[in-house]
């Protein structure tokens, strides 16, 4: 099996179901599987689940409590029987030019690389463009002032989270960027960019909302720096990284 798309939902029924649908047309595709890790929804998700499943052999659900984000995506890593893992979290879709034949054109193209990653489009609530990240190719020196590629989507090899370990749980923000950092600067795995959209997102997210949760995300940041690389911590990032995303908006 080729690639692993793992969702993680909680009390979002509705944008689950934008996003199974999304995911629908790909799973026929014997090289794909869809994971679906609830956190005990009591909405209408697990219903939107349960039909899904039903219809969609190739799909794996599991529902139960978990202790955050991390913690689900922790365990859809532990359920993935791809070559390579890809996160689509519940709310977020796939973009038009993300069919079966798209996604087997990036890996025959990139089928040497450890993680691809691609181009987000972020929608706000009445569905208009409010923000688009268009990454680059990979620098190793970016990485020193904040640059990381957008992580949903971002395909990696199932052999990184059993040679590296999954995410960091103690980080409740900034678990993808501390994974990233471990992944492709510490032990350097091959990362390359496929210059498409990968994902139409849902406007937020954790890291995006209040100026307390900026902060709080940029100070894990540093410390996922600290945690590898002790005593050195490039702190401009502190800077660097939000100033960054201010091209993204439109």
């Amino acid at each position: 099996m080729k690639l692993s798309i793992v969702t993680i939902n909680y009390n979002n029924a509705d944008g689950l179901k934008r996003t199974l649908k999304s995911v629908e047309f790909l799973i026929s595709n014997l090289s794909i599987e869809h994971i679906i890790v609830d956190g005990g929804s009591v909405d209408g998700s697990l219903c939107e689940i349960e039909n899904y499943s039903r219809a969609n052999p190739r799909a794996i659900c599991k529902s139960e409590t978990d202790t955050g984000i991390y913690n689900a995506m922790n365990k859809g890593i532990a359920l993935a029987r791809g070559e390579y893992v890809a996160f689509l979290n519940s709310g977020d879709c796939l973009s038009a030019n993300m069919t079966s034949k798209g996604i087997s054109e990036i890996f025959d193209e990139y089928s040497c690389a450890d993680g691809i990653y691609g181009n987000v489009c972020f929608r706000n609530s009445v569905g208009c463009v409010s923000r688009v990240w268009v990454s680059s190719q990979v620098r190793r020196w970016r990485f020193l002032y904040g640059w990381m590629p957008p992580h949903p989507m971002l395909m990696v090899r199932k052999e990184l989270f059993e040679s590296y370990g999954g995410f960091d749980e103690k980080f409740k923000i900034a678990a993808d960027y501390d994974l990233i950092i471990r992944f492709f600067f510490k032990h350097r795995c091959n990362l390359e960019f496929a210059n498409r959209t990968f994902v139409e997102m849902e406007d937020g997210g954790i890291s995006n909302g209040t100026l307390r949760q900026v902060m709080k995300a940029n100070t894990e940041v540093l410390a996922s720096w600290s945690k590898y690389f002790f005593p050195f911590v490039p702190i401009w990032i502190f800077i660097c990284k939000p100033l960054s995303k201010i091209r993204q908006f439109v």
